[in-house]
């Protein structure tokens, strides 16, 4: 019998056992998980503990996360797909990569607010910023997701800042890691190895992972943090370090938007 809740069950699916592990979730939210191992972080930046898992077994010990997130992720491609930009999220990689940048268009993804760790804010707005009449469709879609990488690349900083560790993999899954240029962007902007295996339904896998691995603790010679990891087929976007200054130069005008993109209570009514 095993109990466990979804983002948990997320980085146990992904094999992120061992203290120091990243995993990234872009579904209905992006949530960026990191393993503790047996000390819960308190956070001054909007970060928050969760329990990860613990064995029956009197050799385990409880195992920690520390979470950053940024809702409405799915939210926000459904809402742009009703509005006719494009028809499938895997159509968007191809689009978004047609173009050498954005055009200049900005996407302020205030969607449902703004979450931890640096933006807050109930009254933010959403909308596609300096549109041109030389704007094309793609310019938007690349936009769109460079808005969801944005916001990845500020909660990595911020686990960065709060934490000890040197990231050297980010593991993914979810609906939204199954598009090539948001996972090959989040890799450019952290200068990280980014990791999707071929089944981005990661929790599931958790679960059953889980309670295989209840079955047999107290069989194991070693806790299951000190087993060896094994990466199953799945799919590796490496840094493109020649464009890092690109795009920190668009992230930089991003973050400038989104520090002014705010309504007060009466103008939203």
């Amino acid at each position: 019998r095993a109990s466990i809740t979804d983002q948990s069950s997320s980085m146990y699916g992904l094999s992120c056992v061992k203290k120091g592990d990243m995993k990234l979730t872009m579904g209905t939210g992006s949530f960026m998980d990191v393993n503790t191992s047996d000390k819960p972080h308190a956070s001054l930046e909007g970060l928050y503990p969760l329990v990860g898992w613990q064995f029956s077994s009197h050799k385990s010990r409880p195992v920690y996360l520390v979470e950053g997130s940024s809702y409405g992720t799915g939210g926000l491609i459904e809402f742009c797909k009703s509005k006719g930009l494009f028809s499938t999220l895997e159509e968007t990689s191809d689009l978004a990569s047609s173009v050498p940048n954005s055009g200049g268009v900005v996407f302020a993804m205030g969607f449902s607010g703004l979450q931890d760790p640096a933006m807050q804010e109930p009254g933010s707005i959403m909308g596609f910023l300096h549109q041109s009449e030389s704007t094309t469709r793609a310019h938007l879609v690349r936009a769109l997701l460079e808005s969801v990488a944005f916001r990845v690349k500020q909660i990595y900083d911020t686990m960065l800042k709060e934490t000890e560790f040197q990231f050297k993999t980010i593991r993914v899954d979810g609906g939204c890691s199954r598009n090539d240029f948001l996972c090959q962007l989040i890799a450019d902007l952290t200068r990280v190895r980014v990791w999707r295996p071929s089944q981005t339904e990661s929790s599931i896998v958790g679960v059953a992972k889980l309670i295989s691995d209840c079955e047999r603790s107290d069989r194991l010679d070693h806790p299951v943090e000190e087993q060896d990891e094994v990466e199953v087929d799945g799919t590796e976007f490496l840094p493109r370090l020649e464009l890092y200054e690109q795009h920190m130069s668009m992230y930089t005008v991003w973050n400038m938007e989104m520090s002014v993109c705010w309504c007060s209570d009466t103008e939203l009514r």
